[in-house]
């Protein structure tokens, strides 16, 4: 979720849980590397792991994502300009469309498109439309928000769209999807929405009581809907939308997605303002670029891979 995954394959949820440990162990602060894997440093060694999209096991405490920018760095970070190629009007082209920005981020334009499309785009317009009417606020975060920026498009390998939304509205969309009644195993282009009930919000992540897609109990992860985060989730065909909440803290925005503490400036986050994704008239934090700069560093509009000769390579 907060990386940009660049293969499809995600780390065992094992290997996840020891790099955790391990920054627990050393005491250390958990730091980002050029917007593409995080590293836990100590004093005798670095270890890192990268693609860290996997359900993340929560800590005690939520972790801090702190920056691994310098001092001069963080300062050049927090009034970094939205890029010239991001615009909050609508642009008339987007993705591939519009050739000349696809090619500064992702090279060529003969590499397969994301085979997730159009359940994605089906799911963000079914979440328009029930955001409309029941008068739900959001942002995109995370690689939606990404994508937004470089292309107004989703990632091209990416499977899913992140968002947040206000605690309040958390509970309209609780009933919404739960008790749960239907089976994102369907194959039918419908979308579906499923919710962990209200019982279970205040409990860290892993002492959540587990539901399957039936709505029984059940002990461990048996299918798509016997997760303990996020909260509420979107399923489409192999394409999900997840969705996780924010508070309001004085002049700071917090959401803790994954037991990850993330603080965002006031004025970085509002006003939420329209803009395009996926060709859907959308809702964005109100200055995207420092909010990106500041979780995955000044290059996170740089691709990890780049379109070449019909491939995806790494860049």
């Amino acid at each position: 979720m907060f990386i940009e995954n660049e293969e499809n394959e995600l780390p065992s949820v094992r290997a996840v849980g020891y790099w955790l440990e391990l920054s627990r162990m050393s005491k250390s602060k958990v730091i980002k590397n050029e917007g593409v894997l995080y590293s836990i440093k100590t004093s005798d060694k670095n270890v890192t792991l990268s693609h860290t999209s996997a359900t993340l096991p929560s800590t005690t405490a939520a972790t801090e994502i702190m920056p691994s920018s310098t001092t001069e760095e963080t300062k050049t970070a927090t009034t970094t300009p939205v890029p010239k190629y991001f615009e909050y009007k609508m642009p008339a082209k987007w993705g591939k469309d519009d050739p000349t920005r696809w090619k500064e981020i992702y090279g060529d334009t003969n590499c397969p498109d994301n085979g997730r499309r159009k359940p994605l785009t089906a799911i963000l317009q079914y979440w328009t439309e029930i955001t409309a009417k029941h008068n739900i606020t959001y942002a995109l975060m995370w690689g939606s928000l990404i994508g937004a920026i470089r292309t107004n498009d989703v990632i091209p390998w990416d499977h899913d769209m992140d968002l947040v939304v206000p605690y309040k509205d958390i509970l309209v969309l609780e009933k919404l999807g739960w008790p749960r009644s239907s089976d994102p195993y369907k194959s039918d282009g419908r979308t579906y929405i499923n919710a962990i009930p209200s019982s279970e919000h205040n409990k860290s992540m892993d002492d959540r009581l587990r539901w399957d897609c039936s709505g029984k109990l059940t002990p461990s992860h048996v299918d798509l809907c016997s997760i303990q985060e996020p909260i509420v989730r979107l399923y489409n065909n192999g394409a999900f939308l997840d969705v996780f909440h924010y508070y309001d803290q004085g002049e700071t925005v917090v959401t803790i997605p994954e037991g990850h503490k993330l603080e965002m400036k006031r004025n970085d986050f509002y006003p939420i303002r329209e803009c395009l994704f996926l060709g859907i008239k959308s809702k964005c934090p109100n200055n995207p670029a420092s909010l990106l700069s500041k979780w995955y560093g000044l290059n996170f509009i740089k691709s990890p891979k780049t379109c070449k000769d019909g491939h995806w390579v790494n860049a």
